[in-house]
This record gives C-alpha cells, structure tokens and sequence, in this order.
C-alpha cells in the first residue's frame, strides 16, 4: 500500500527537481502541511533519494540518527518517514534527498 502512495505521490510531482541540489524539493502541499502542525505533531512523509549516489539504508540509517523513524522500501528509491516538522527540514539537507512529499 505504501508503494502504491509512493508511486503515485512521485507522479504527480514536477520532473525539474534536481538530483544533486544542495536541499531537497519538499513538495508546496507539505510545505503547507508543516506550517500548520504544532512542532510535535509527527508526520509522515516520502523521502526520495538518488539511489546513484547513496542507499535507502544509508538514508533511513542518517534520518534515524536525527531521531525520526524511517524505513526504507526495498524496490524502489524511496523511505517511509514518520518525522516533526524541524525533522523534515533537516531530512531535506541530508545528502542524496532528492523530495519529500506528504503520504497521501
């Protein structure tokens, strides 16, 4: 099931988004979503990363490291993160972060 959101999160997304970009694209209905939950709600979101420079392990392994939960799906180039929003933000500055979407 969460493929299935992955996938059709990623589609509906702009193809510009650059792979090495310094900060990750967090897509604008997240953005939205961030700013209107209090700094402890926790969310849960879609990281994609560029699975020529980095891992999923290797991602959920740094978003894990700054204390939210991540888990990385085997198949494709995506993590399941359950994160705050200052969590989110940092996620977007990890190395090989390509997006963030919500999970919807």
């Amino acid at each position: 099931m969460i493929a299935a959101a992955v996938v059709g999160a990623s589609c509906s997304e702009p193809s510009s988004v650059a792979r090495h970009a310094a900060s990750a694209t967090i897509a604008p209905v997240l953005t939205d979503l961030l700013v209107a939950a209090a700094p402890t709600d926790a969310e849960f979101v879609i990281v994609q990363f560029d699975d020529a420079t980095t891992s999923g392990a290797a991602v959920a392994s740094r978003i894990q490291g700054l204390g939210a939960g991540a888990r990385a799906l085997t198949q494709l180039p995506f993590v399941g993160v359950l994160a705050t929003p200052a969590q989110v933000q940092t996620v977007a500055a990890q190395p090989g972060v390509i997006q963030i979407s919500p999970n919807s």
